[in-house]
């Protein structure tokens, strides 16, 4: 990920009230990248967003296979063609984007229900 990209998400994570962190990041981001993420949070849309199985999470439109290939290939500043906002794949050792349902584990809602074999009636 490039190191511009990693602090603007560093710094959409902060909580609101650490604006002196937010304000010592804000100093390492370079201008142009710092202008086009606060006009879009100033239109109250996400500045950057994950990008999941070449989905972006801020519109929820799949990549092109081009622009997915660029993002998966180079550690490079990309923008969503749809949306706009600055966006970055997100890697395996990264907590998921998409929570799980009544904090259950990730696999918890996945699993499939067993039904005993003992209670299984024979229909004639």
């Amino acid at each position: 990920m490039h190191p511009a990209i990693q602090k603007l998400v560093d710094m959409d994570h902060l909580p609101a009230t650490a604006s002196a962190q937010a304000q010592a990041l804000r100093a390492e981001i370079p201008a142009e990248l710092l202008a086009h993420y606060d006009r879009l949070k100033a239109r109250r849309k996400k500045g950057i967003a994950p990008v999941i199985d070449g989905t972006c999470q801020s519109c929820y439109l799949h990549l092109s296979t081009s622009a997915a290939a660029r993002l998966r290939d180079k550690d490079d500043v990309d923008l969503c063609e749809n949306c706009g906002c600055y966006i970055y794949p997100l890697r395996a050792a990264e907590p998921s984007a998409v929570a799980p349902r009544n904090g259950q584990s990730p696999s918890a809602h996945q699993r499939k229900p067993t039904i005993p074999v003992a209670n299984q009636q024979q229909v004639v």
